[in-house]
């Protein structure tokens, strides 16, 4: 009986871990789109290099 709650307690524990990092992976992920996201979005913009202003 103590044998089977030490591996539920090791079981759990792992899936905590693996959680864990199943969130940071997550967040670095939505980190990533969002710096895709604005440098695509920077390199959309027009162009005002070498026009005088009005």
């Amino acid at each position: 009986m103590a044998a089977n709650k030490a591996r539920l307690a090791a079981v759990l524990a792992d899936n905590l871990r693996v959680l864990r990092e199943t969130q940071q992976i997550d967040e670095a992920l939505h980190g990533l789109t969002a710096a895709i996201h604005l440098m695509t979005a920077r390199h959309n913009l027009p162009s005002t290099r070498g026009t005088a202003a009005a």
